[in-house]
């Protein structure tokens, strides 16, 4: 018997000025479904402004980054599941003002969050 795909479910609102720089993931697939606002993501060959009820999915090895200017609300799926844990790890750091960029990065790393130069 395989084991099961788990899966991290995040809903998360952004705040106006929102922006997450580019980056990607090697193992890691995401699927955003934008519940309000409007929020942007860019790729190598396009960029796509979701709005209220669009789905936009990532997969692994797509460069991307994502920014809401105005602000939105958003669930993201996580596969394979685990992302909760990095929140939890980066609100710990932050808490406590550990949260320095290389820190960040080397905490991304282990989550599958690779920074693009």
């Amino acid at each position: 018997m395989e084991a099961p795909i788990l899966v991290s479910v995040v809903e998360d609102t952004l705040k106006a000025g929102f922006r997450l720089t580019r980056h990607h993931h090697k193992k890691m697939t995401e699927v955003f479904y934008v519940l309000d606002g409007e929020v942007g993501f860019v790729f190598d060959d396009r960029t796509v402004e979701a709005t209220s009820g669009m789905t936009v999915n990532v997969a692994p090895g797509v460069h991307h980054e994502v920014a809401s200017p105005d602000g939105g609300k958003l669930i993201t799926i996580f596969i394979p599941g685990g992302f909760d844990l990095y929140l939890a790890e980066v609100a710990e750091l932050v808490a406590h003002g550990r949260d320095d960029e290389a820190t960040l990065i080397t905490l991304g790393q282990r989550y599958d969050i690779w920074p693009d130069d």
